[in-house]
């Protein structure tokens, strides 16, 4: 059977490439950071219901809180993390406006973790839920960087691994009804980047995810607001 390790947040973006590579019929190799996040338990404890759900063949979880360590994020407690009551501002951002969650280089960092364990199971494939459309604006989650990692890959391991991004030219909404197609537990999900009980509904991860239901049509489990 056909390997892939899939990198999973547990998120919904990374919910729905788990169940995209299932669907592809890959045995599926789940692979989670902890980097020192504030949501850190929450967010590990879905990854873990993710992989239950999808039935994974293995699963890992990586400390790197080296990464708190080194700063530079709000998601690591260096400043507070944007509330807002709109997502007006997280639209009109351009390329130059690097929001304070981005963490540096952290999907570069976890790629290098997934495509290692990737050699070491002779996978073919490495998934990621990076999206560059109607998203973070995080320098590393853009088209371009993968394609170069690609090439760079195609040099760099002895197999060859390809790290496939489905969901990085698709819109929130776009992923909600992939999803939802997918049969994909939205419920077991996690998203918000402050609290680890109720989605607080003001950070742009929860503005994002509250957007794409609504745009979607579609109810959001654990979201309660209707409008933004």
């Amino acid at each position: 059977m056909k390997k892939a390790v899939i990198v999973v947040s547990g998120g919904m973006d990374s919910a729905v490439i788990t169940g995209t590579a299932k669907k592809e019929a890959y045995e599926l190799y789940l692979l989670h950071l902890n980097y020192g996040q504030l949501t850190e338990k929450r967010e590990q404890k879905a990854f873990y219901d993710i992989s239950k759900f999808y039935n994974a063949k293995e699963t890992k979880v990586i400390d790197t809180r080296f990464l708190r360590d080194i700063g530079g994020s709000s998601l690591v407690g260096d400043g507070a993390i944007p509330e807002s009551k709109s997502i007006v501002n997280i639209t009109k951002r351009t390329d130059n406006d690097i929001p304070s969650t981005y963490v540096p280089f952290r999907n570069g960092i976890i790629i290098s973790f997934a495509v290692a364990w990737a050699e070491k199971i002779s996978a073919e494939k490495v998934f990621i839920g990076v999206i560059e459309a109607d998203s973070s604006g995080y320098p590393d989650c853009r088209n371009g960087f993968y394609r170069h990692l690609n090439e760079a890959l195609s040099i760099g391991t002895k197999n060859k691994i390809i790290i496939e991004t489905p969901l990085i030219h698709k819109t929130k909404a776009d992923i909600v009804r992939l999803g939802t197609k997918l049969n994909v537990p939205f419920e077991l999900t996690w998203s918000c980047y402050q609290n680890e009980d109720i989605p607080c509904g003001k950070c742009e991860s929860c503005l994002l995810r509250m957007r794409g239901f609504k745009q979607a049509g579609i109810k959001d489990p654990l979201n309660k607001k209707d409008s933004l």
